[in-house]
């Protein structure tokens, strides 16, 4: 397993996500990573770490919209270099996911021969490349960049990413690993699970399979793959957030 946490807000925060990472420690680590990027500014912080995500520095830096990602190697070492978020060539996108691209190599391939180069060893990293590609072939529309690139990978995963000219959204995409949306007076948050959601969220719904969604503080634009708009609703309410907390205990096992 892995962890991701997302959240777009006026003041998007550091040590928000952070804390959501510690939160989702309990479904493994080797690395973590949190990005931020503020609108007309673009990423105004990226820091990574091997190990714990308790080890990321703590510095006061706000945003309009931040991610971050507890990393468990499954396709290469555990080292800061393959740790997420993954950046596209370009350096607009960043990227955190969960799962596994079955197809990377060939999707790798794919991308070379349109002379794109990789700074990794992971799966992960043809993903924001390729964002970047169907972006660069379809006059920036990101809808349509997101269902093709879902389309062309195949495995499970989830995604979010932050693009630096649009710093005031979330982009999403979901097939098999789990997803959540929660929202708070300030702000919406994304989760890998709904009891690690910080303490001011008060609703919150799972993504399905085989959506995408864009995100900003204010609204929630849903669509299959297929590009059929749908409704968005939150649809439960957040209960008591102490389940996956340590306490007074040291460790979870």
């Amino acid at each position: 397993m892995c962890g991701i946490f997302g959240v777009v807000s006026d003041t998007a925060k550091y040590s928000e996500v952070k804390a959501g990472l510690e939160n989702l420690a309990y479904r493994g680590y080797d690395s973590a990573g949190v990005t931020v990027a503020k609108k007309g500014f673009g990423y105004v912080a990226t820091h990574k770490v091997e190990g714990h995500p308790k080890f990321l520095p703590d510095v006061d830096i706000n945003g309009h919209v931040a991610i971050g990602h507890n990393r468990w190697a499954t396709h290469s070492p555990p080292t800061k270099e393959n740790s997420h978020p993954y950046t596209s060539m370009d350096g607009k996108i960043s990227l955190v996911h969960n799962g596994i691209i079955e197809n990377y190599t060939e999707v790798r391939k794919f991308l070379e021969s349109k002379g794109f180069t990789f700074y990794s060893e992971t799966d992960t990293e043809v993903l924001p490349n390729l964002i970047q590609y169907y972006l660069s072939q379809n006059n920036n529309d990101m809808r349509d960049a997101m269902r093709r690139t879902a389309a062309q990978v195949v495995g499970a995963f989830g995604v979010i990413f932050i693009h630096s000219d649009r710093a005031d959204q979330l982009h999403l995409m979901k097939l098999g690993s789990p997803m959540y949306v929660g929202k708070s007076e300030t702000g919406i948050y994304i989760c890998s699970d709904a009891y690690s959601f910080p303490q001011n969220v008060t609703e919150y719904s799972p993504i399905d399979d085989n959506k995408i969604l864009v995100i900003t503080k204010d609204y929630i634009d849903m669509q299959d793959i297929g590009g059929q708009s749908l409704y968005f609703i939150f649809d439960k309410k957040v209960e008591a957030m102490k389940t996956y907390q340590l306490g007074e205990y040291k460790h979870y096992m």
